[in-house]
This record gives structure tokens, sequence and C-alpha cells, in this order.
């Protein structure tokens, strides 16, 4: 893939045999060097978590310490535990782990509470 495309990145294994990803350093001299970093798959996720946290304290004007994240139904354990230890790197308590099909239902019934007629719905989720 990587002959084919523009990927700046390898993909390793790492030591439990997940994926681990190679980018050239950020850091002026080491990048001149052709040095490597390796992320880890929850690194990664880290960093994401801690960018939606800046934004979020930045729109609240306070802190966040707890949240609450969406999952797939069908990521295993280990996925799950990946997660926990992604939003610990990033500074957040996970309070609960939700699907996302529960999340957008619970969304669609937080908006719908003033109206008193009775309706079914249907969520379906065809992923990706």
């Amino acid at each position: 893939m990587k002959d084919s495309k523009f990927i700046l990145n390898d993909f390793v294994q790492d030591s439990r045999g997940l994926t681990a990803y190679q980018v050239f350093s950020l850091d002026k001299k080491k990048k001149e060097a052709g040095e490597k970093e390796t992320y880890f798959t929850e690194e990664i996720i880290a960093m994401i978590l801690k960018y939606g946290r800046t934004l979020s304290e930045k729109q609240a004007d306070g802190w966040v310490t707890d949240c609450v994240i969406t999952i797939p139904s069908y990521f295993t354990r280990e996925q799950r535990l990946m997660m926990n230890q992604a939003a610990d790197l990033a500074g957040l308590n996970v309070l609960q782990m939700v699907h996302e099909n529960v999340a957008a239902a619970t969304y669609f019934a937080l908006e719908r509470l003033d109206v008193e007629k009775a309706l079914h719905v249907m969520f379906y989720n065809m992923g990706g």
C-alpha cells in the first residue's frame, strides 16, 4: 500500500500483536536524521480525545474530567479496554461506554421530550 499511495508512515506490529504506526519525528534534528517515532493505537486515540477535551473546555469555559464514550456494538473486550486506556491517557474518567445505536436513540428521545404523541421509531445502523 505504501508503494501505491502517498503514505508517510509505516505500520508495524507492537509486542501485543496490534498495529502501531511509525512516523517521521516532528523534532527537526531527528527528522533530518531520518529518525522515526512509534505511536500505539491507544496513544493516537488519546490524542483525539485530548483534542476533543480541549474544545469542550473552551466551549464550556471550565474543566472536563468525566466522559461517556460511544463505541461500535462489535467492539471486543480488548478494544473496550484500549478505549479506557486512551481516555486515561487523555486525562478523562470514563463513566460509561455506550453503543452508538443506544446513543442515537437516547438523543432522539431527549429531543422529543415535549411531544406527547405516541411514536414508533426504528434505528438502523448501516455502518461506515
